[in-house]
């Protein structure tokens, strides 16, 4: 069990001082994803400074090896003992800090950063605040899946039908009449029923099934002729 113990305690001593960056998260300013640096003095924002290696170890942050000291602002110290305590990185990879909300204040006239690291209470609303997210030196972006390509439904189109002459359908209904015109005057106009469909021809045929509506009307025109 004591075995186990220590296993235990070197493993989050091990995670705790794991280093990694800190960048800026604040969506739509012009701080979001921007580096926190230490410029040896302060942690400061913008600028021409080469990245920090910061660190969580034993409750302290460490700043390229020094340790942070968080009152109205975010200074570097030398002495541990000055160094703000109870600092941890949470589950979400955020920097905790007790008692501090992380402001990005703009920086005075002449300094060679863009804005400084203080608390909320020290530039009021010239101040932006942000989450300070930590990213370690081994992360890689997250790899996501690429979303599914939807393939439209493919309908078939309606074959377009010519406007110059009438054209039956499987579904169209033919009615015919015939004038019957005897030696009298008079004549009779006699309605001949038909089928109220004609059978679809088969599909590869367009130009044969139209011959054969064409000529099943010749037929019946001679049949008209007859009577």
């Amino acid at each position: 069990m004591q075995f186990s113990a220590v296993l235990l305690a070197s493993a989050a001593a091990m995670v705790s001082a794991q280093q990694f960056g800190i960048i800026a998260i604040r969506s739509g300013s012009d701080i979001q994803n921007s580096a926190v640096y230490s410029n040896g003095e302060k942690l400061v924002i913008g600028g021409t400074y080469q990245s920090t290696d910061y660190e969580v170890k034993d409750m302290l942050l460490l700043a390229n090896g020094k340790p942070v000291e968080f009152g109205n602002g975010a200074n570097i110290v030398e002495s541990e003992s000055a160094g703000t305590r109870d600092i941890e990185v949470n589950g979400r990879d955020y920097v905790y800090v007790p008692n501090y909300s992380w402001t990005a204040c703009p920086a005075p006239e002449g300094a060679d950063y863009v804005y400084t690291v203080e608390n909320d209470n020290v530039c009021g609303e010239a101040g932006i605040p942000f989450a300070p997210r930590a990213m370690y030196k081994d992360e890689k972006p997250a790899e996501t899946e690429a979303a599914p390509v939807e393939t439209p439904a493919i309908t078939e189109a309606p074959v377009p039908v010519p406007t110059g002459g009438a054209v039956v359908t499987a579904n169209s209904t033919i009615v015919l009449t015939i004038t019957d015109c005897g030696e009298g005057v008079e004549c009779t106009t006699k309605p001949i029923p038909q089928p109220t469909q004609v059978e679809e021809a088969p599909e590869q045929a367009n130009g044969a099934a139209a011959l054969g509506v064409s000529a099943g009307l010749a037929g019946i025109a001679a049949v008209a002729m007859l009577l």
